[in-house]
């Protein structure tokens, strides 16, 4: 376990560089617990929607397990309230969402273009 959480972040970022969506929910979750070959990852009571778009893109999630850790694992998203250092999954902050968003916009074309298709803006 101590590994995943270690590498937890290269594994987002590797989620992210082949489905930058599935990345960005999953970079609200947190590495909970190894159970046999099957990680569980927390995340907060609000955040169903994270869970079913990373289980739609549930290859590219396993593929980057396997890159980064060297090992096939399955996972499992689960609802709860975890807690890691400073990061607590749940709600976001309205000053995080729009961080996000913004950072979002930045990297991705089809964010860019929903922004723009909805003339979307983010408040100060």
């Amino acid at each position: 376990m101590e590994t995943v959480k270690l590498h937890w972040e290269d594994i987002v970022a590797s989620v992210k560089k082949k489905k930058i969506t599935v990345g960005s929910f999953l970079q609200e979750g947190i590495p909970v617990r190894l159970d046999g070959d099957t990680l569980e990852i927390g995340f907060g009571q609000s955040n169903g929607f994270h869970i079913d778009a990373i289980m739609r893109g549930k290859c590219f999630v396993t593929q980057a397990i396997k890159e980064v850790l060297n090992t096939d694992l399955r996972f499992r998203c689960i609802k709860g309230n975890f807690k890691e250092d400073h990061k607590t999954a749940g709600p976001v902050s309205k000053e995080a969402r729009k961080d996000r968003l913004r950072e979002l916009s930045h990297e991705s074309d089809v964010v860019r273009k929903i922004v723009d298709d909805f003339d979307m803006e983010i408040m100060e």
